[in-house]
């Protein structure tokens, strides 16, 4: 488990995802879960948030906010050309910026796909 973590928080520093925002902490635990565990994410709201949520004794709410603010800095500060280029297909149109499960999935996946080539 911590070489997971390791792995997502190189992937989260790479993109630029502002380490001292509690969204951070969030976002690695929830991308932890959702690696081991894909059902997670059909169910994001009943079961990931509220999971990520008990570890950090906060709600699922306040978890989901976190995180949903800690995209949209990394989108306005971080470098777009590294983020286009490994989300591009999952930017919403509307709001310029993946939204949290799908930012969690492409990551979770990433870094899946990156443990089992090796």
């Amino acid at each position: 488990k911590l070489y997971l973590e390791e792995l997502v928080l190189q992937e989260m520093t790479r993109l630029g995802v502002p380490p001292h925002f509690k969204g951070y902490r969030y976002l690695k635990e929830a991308i932890v879960l959702v690696i081991e565990d894909q059902e997670l994410l059909l169910a994001v709201t009943k079961r990931l948030y509220p999971k990520v949520a008990q570890r950090y004794n906060t709600t699922g709410n306040k978890v989901e906010r976190a995180i949903r603010h800690a995209i949209e800095t990394t989108w306005s500060r971080g470098n777009l050309e590294v983020l286009n280029r490994e989300f591009g297909y999952t930017v919403d149109k509307r709001k310029g910026k993946p939204t949290n499960s799908s930012f969690i999935a492409t990551l979770a996946n990433k870094i899946r796909l990156g443990i089992k080539a090796g």
